[in-house]
């Protein structure tokens, strides 16, 4: 007790920085660092450091606590001038949300920094946001997007002065994003290359998490590669250092590594202890549904009927997550971080447009410019026309449509599948055919709510069978066939109902199941070639005619 009296009376020499470099460097005693910086901060009643006091308390216990002081810090520097607080607090909070697998939570505290370190020039939590953007765009399968942030950052973060001091997290974050994503879509050299240029830097910038983090990865790729062996070399070298997630990660792919190796014992051991990660932490990796499925076909190969079942039921579990969870962040991401995106870069364009406007006012080329701009309406009203023409046909097409045809061809084309090939009974795939038959003859499709989990559930099946027969006998994913059939039903009813089309554009789309104009504007278009108010006039000019 005196030792430890005496140890806390030493603290009292340490500035606010000594302390936190105390707290970094010590392995032992981070907590006793940590809350003597609180205490010594609560004392002197210092707001700042009061909120920095338990961002370093975060660091050392559970992601539930660290999100209860994440909140602390929102609190108390709300509306104060700092410039890292409290977006810190958000982020921090963004962070373990993630790491609980609340991914809608943690996409809703990025959105809130987002205005908070813009409008405080703070490059640094400018980058973690899009990273963690880019992180949730990546979880949901938008590599494409994920991959122009992540590259945009890599190559932003080159630029400064210093880059691999002062932004070392970023720069080998990034860098690593990249890797993952070209891991994820099988660019094989691409990921190696970048891999290799992570395990370099981290090295030399003596990131020892980092390090492992691209190690692990490397392992990845070596499975990709077919080279199991030195994948599982590998993977088994990292696994003492990871945690979490990546842990969980790394044994599904050592698993994968032992299945190719003809172990099959080794390669359960693996996936149940990668399940086991994840009924552990709740942080749900995309794998996971390989592993449940594959446990679905294992015993049900051993007739054992209890634990198929149990895995099924985790498979429908997780496939609700998932699906709930997607739709969030589709709308989400869109909606309050690539809008706004936009709307910056409209607003910068009309700026420009009106800069440049004012100096063709002042020129004396007033007869050039009125050339340009007679050149420029012909070439709209060409366009136009052209446009006009292309709508008219597109139109006629869709009236001419017979709707009846078209569905008895592509039934009779996808009645010729073997229906073997989707390894699922003869019996299941009749009973989940008869019940789709009935779903669209009683146009049970028009409610709002609908997901494939939703309806995997009211067929009593799961998400997975009901999908792989959709794609198959209907020749579409879930999302599409579900648009499609909604879209032919608003156009019957706009044919034939008069009263239908006295709808608003909007007030059809929510009436056939649609909850956001736009989309469903966007999906009409789609299958038809023109717009909704576009067929909607055109009919309504037909009818005025006979």
């Amino acid at each position: 007790m005196n030792a430890q009296i005496n140890k806390i009376d030493s603290l009292n020499e340490y500035t606010y920085r000594e302390l936190v470099k105390k707290f970094s460097s010590s392995k032992d005693s981070k907590e006793l660092y940590a809350k003597y910086y609180l205490s010594k901060a609560k004392n002197s009643r210092d707001t700042l450091r009061i909120a920095k006091g338990y961002k370093l308390i975060t660091f050392i216990v559970t992601s539930d606590i660290a999100i209860k002081y994440s909140d602390s810090i929102i609190k108390i520097s709300k509306g104060k001038p700092y410039k890292s607080y409290p977006a810190e607090g958000y982020l921090l909070k963004a962070y373990y949300l993630y790491q609980k697998g609340s991914y809608k939570d943690a996409l809703d505290n990025y959105i809130k920094a987002l205005p908070l370190a813009k409008e405080r020039k703070n490059t640094k939590q400018l980058f973690r946001i899009r990273q963690g953007i880019g992180t949730l765009k990546s979880r949901f399968g938008n590599y494409n997007e994920a991959l122009r942030i992540y590259k945009e950052d890599l190559n932003f973060i080159q630029t400064l002065t210093n880059y691999k001091v002062k932004y070392k997290k970023d720069y080998l974050s990034a860098i690593f994003n990249i890797s993952n994503i070209f891991l994820k879509t099988k660019n094989l050299d691409s990921a190696k290359m970048y891999l290799e240029k992570g395990i370099s830097e981290s090295l030399t910038l003596k990131d020892t998490v980092m390090y492992y983090d691209f190690v692990t990865a490397s392992g990845y790729e070596k499975y990709y590669s077919n080279d199991f062996t030195e994948a599982l070399r590998i993977l088994n070298l990292t696994a003492p250092h990871l945690k979490g997630y990546s842990l969980g990660v790394s044994y599904y792919y050592k698993g994968k590594c032992y299945q190719k190796l003809g172990s099959k014992e080794k390669m359960l051991h693996q996936f149940k202890k990668a399940d086991s990660i994840y009924q552990l932490n709740k942080d749900l990796f995309p794998e996971l549904r390989n592993i449940y499925e594959f446990f679905i076909d294992h015993y049900k190969e051993k007739k054992k009927t209890k634990q198929q079942l149990y895995y099924l039921e985790k498979l429908i579990s997780i496939d609700s997550i998932l699906d709930k969870q997607y739709n969030y962040l589709s709308s989400e991401i869109v909606k309050k971080y690539d809008t706004p995106l936009l709307l910056n870069e409209q607003e910068r364009l009309k700026n420009e447009v009106e800069s440049l406007n004012k100096q063709n006012m002042r020129s004396n080329f007033g007869l050039g410019i009125s050339l340009v701009f007679i050149s420029i309406i012909a070439i709209f009203l060409i366009y136009y026309y052209e446009q006009q023409k292309k709508y008219k046909r597109k139109f006629i097409e869709t009236i001419n449509k017979s709707k009846k045809e078209n569905e008895e061809k592509e039934r009779k084309e996808k009645s010729e599948v073997d229906k073997k090939d989707l390894g699922i009974s003869k019996e299941i795939i009749n009973e989940i055919l008869q019940k789709l038959n009935e779903f669209e003859a009683n146009n049970i499709f028009l409610k709002s709510d609908i997901t494939v989990a939703s309806l995997a559930k009211d067929f009593n099946t799961n998400t997975t069978y009901l999908s792989k027969i959709i794609n198959v006998n209907r020749g579409k994913n879930f999302s599409s066939y579900l648009k499609e059939l909604r879209v032919n039903y608003a156009i019957e009813q706009l044919q034939n109902n008069s009263q239908f089309r006295k709808y608003s554009v909007k007030a059809i789309a929510y009436e056939i199941g649609f909850n956001n104009v736009d989309y469903f504007s966007k999906a009409f278009y789609k299958i038809t070639g023109i717009q909704p108010s576009y067929f909607i006039k055109q009919l309504e000019k037909q009818e005025n005619k006979e």
